[in-house]
Formats: structure tokens, C-alpha cells, sequence
């Protein structure tokens, strides 16, 4: 086992005006990561699922007037009031190490080769020496360095601006995608990851219900939290942790990173046309295959080289985030 040589954790990550893509590169993963963080984020998952909350059918009509409204032109505010999930351990898990990971994200800087750099300035128009200056002023047309988040979101935005190009788009739609690709590469940009945002609206959820659709009573749907849960794993690891190679991990005990269902939920006395909302996971959907995390004994600590502790393991579809 090698460690120090395998792939970055956030090597894949993009984000597009604020909509996260590629949280891990495709393949299965396995990273070092502190013991107490990986108890800490499973625990965090785990209590999510007692987040259960009742919509009731004024909350939803309210939100289903509010869309029409919108629809029809009246004069309304951009969205409707916010109602997210709590999900208050799995939120303030990110939050506590939200500051230090994103520091960590921006500080890691990799190289684009000339190759790319071409590829990205035919793509968008520029001169292959205006676009190495909004990279890293001072850096020559045969390479230069960014931040390992420029490179994945700048390679995204252009990947699919080719793609709407191929598929003959709308000029305004290719603008506008054009334009989101340009202030990705100027000087200084940083991503905006709004964790707030990767909060599911708990009204938004209930409101896209059919009931009459449904036989049975409550009618009870999911919200899905995996691109928090996501990126609570990749709070766990860090921004630059490199994956393991060759490491056997066949003698350890894995436990696989869920959010449990309560035997038996009790919702308590629910007016007739609510909907319950609680949190799910859509794992299939986002594109990964597995996560599960194993406690490394120390007297095994020495045989595959981990001081952390622990490990965590993802496995991650290839071509799940293909734009």
C-alpha cells in the first residue's frame, strides 16, 4: 500500500453558480480520514431520518397560489419563503468544517497543460494568452497553475457549452452558458457553495404530490439530502487527501453510511391531504455506488500505513456527472 500516491478528494469537484457537481472522481475510493470525524459524520447521516415533517394542505395550496401567481405575471418576490429540512447535526456537521475545507479547496492549486489551455480558449472564444492571464497572470501559454476547483468547474462549464453547441441550442441558451464559463475564468473567481441551498424545501416536496395518485393514508415522500451528505464526506476527508493504492481492505468491518427509517415512525393526529416529508438518500441518482467507513485497530494501523485512524470509502459511478 502506497499512501500519498493516489487520487486528490476534491480533484472532481465543480461548482457552477452554486450548483454542485462532481463531488468525487468515478471509481472506488478509499481515504484516511480521523476516526472521531467519521463516527461524527455517521451519527450526523444517521439522525437525519428523524427529521419527519407534516405538510398540510393550506401550506401546500399557499405554494401551489404562489406559482400560478407567478406564472401569471402578478408581482411576486423571486421565490417563495424557504422551508427546508432541519436536519440540524448533518447542517452543523458542514458547518464547522465548511470554512477550513473551502480554504483548503481554493489553496490547492494544479497544473492545466497547453493542450487544455488551447482546447478552453478555442471553446470560448478568447486568446489563448487572454485566458492564461485570467488563470495566473504571469504564467506562460505552455502551462500555468489555478486552483484544483477552477480546473474541474472551468472543464465542466466548457464541457457543456460544447455540448449545447452539438445539440444546436438556442443562441440565448448558449450565451448564457458561455457567459458562466467566462466568469469562471476570470481572475479571483471562487466558488459559491451555498449549504443552505443543498437543503430540500420541505413545501416545495409536498406541493409536487399527486394524491389522488395514492391508495394509502398518510402519504409519505422523501427529500433528498445526498449532495449534503455528500459533502459532509468530503468536509470528513478534506480538500487535498489523497486516496489510498493497493490497500487490502478485506479484514475489516465496514459500516455502510445510511440514513435509517425508524422502525415504526409516528407521525401523531395528521389532517386528512397532508404529506409527510422525511429526509431520503438517492444514491443511485447522484451516481454512487457505495460509502461505507472502517475503524482501523491500531495494531493493524501499522500494515496499511493509516495514523488517522479510520477509513472511509466511496465509490462513485463513471460518467455520473457527465454535463
Amino acid at each position: 500500500m502506497v499512501e500519498g500516491a493516489g487520487v486528490r478528494s476534491g480533484e472532481a469537484l465543480a461548482v457552477l453558480d452554486g450548483e454542485v457537481r462532481g463531488f468525487f472522481p468515478p471509481g472506488r475510493l478509499v481515504f484516511p480520514v480521523a476516526a472521531a470525524e467519521v463516527v461524527a459524520l455517521d451519527a450526523a447521516v444517521r439522525s437525519a431520518a428523524g427529521d419527519v415533517r407534516v405538510v398540510g394542505p393550506e401550506q401546500i395550496d399557499a405554494y401551489r397560489r404562489y406559482q400560478q401567481d407567478r406564472g401569471s405575471g402578478e408581482d411576486r418576490p423571486a421565490s417563495a419563503p424557504r422551508n427546508p429540512l432541519g436536519v440540524d447535526a448533518l447542517r452543523g456537521y458542514v458547518a464547522r468544517r465548511f470554512t477550513a475545507f473551502e480554504r483548503t479547496l481554493l489553496a490547492t492549486r494544479v497544473p492545466v497543460d497547453h493542450a487544455t489551455l488551447t482546447a478552453t480558449a478555442d471553446a470560448l472564444g478568447l486568446p489563448l494568452a487572454e485566458l492564461v492571464r485570467r488563470l495566473d497572470p504571469g504564467a506562460s501559454a505552455d502551462g500555468c497553475e489555478v486552483a484544483v476547483v477552477v480546473r474541474s468547474t472551468l472543464a465542466l462549464a466548457v464541457a457543456r457549452l460544447s455540448q449545447l453547441r452539438d445539440l444546436g441550442a438556442p443562441e440565448v441558451v448558449v450565451d448564457a452558458e458561455w457567459q458562466r464559463a467566462l466568469r469562471v475564468a476570470a481572475a479571483g473567481w471562487r466558488p459559491a457553495i451555498d449549504v443552505n441551498a443543498l437543503l430540500p424545501d420541505v413545501t416545495e416536496v409536498a406541493a409536487q404530490v399527486d394524491l389522488d395518485a395514492w391508495d394509502s393514508r398518510p402519504v409519505v415522500v422523501g427529500a433528498d439530502i445526498t449532495d449534503l451528505v455528500l459533502l459532509a464526506a468530503l468536509c470528513c476527508i478534506g480538500a487535498d487527501t489523497r486516496s489510498l493504492v493497493d490497500v487490502d481492505t478485506s479484514a475489516f468491518s465496514w459500516r455502510d453510511i445510511v440514513n435509517d427509517e425508524p422502525d415504526e415512525p409516528s407521525y401523531g393526529p395528521i389532517a386528512e391531504d397532508s404529506v409527510v416529508v422525511r429526509p431520503c438518500l438517492s444514491w443511485c441518482d447522484a451516481g454512487v455506488e457505495h460509502m461505507a467507513y472502517a475503524l482501523v485497530p491500531p495494531a493493524a494501523a501499522p500494515t496499511v500505513n493509516v495514523a488517522t485512524g479510520a477509513l472511509l470509502a466511496v465509490t462513485f459511478s463513471a460518467g455520473a456527472e457527465d454535463p
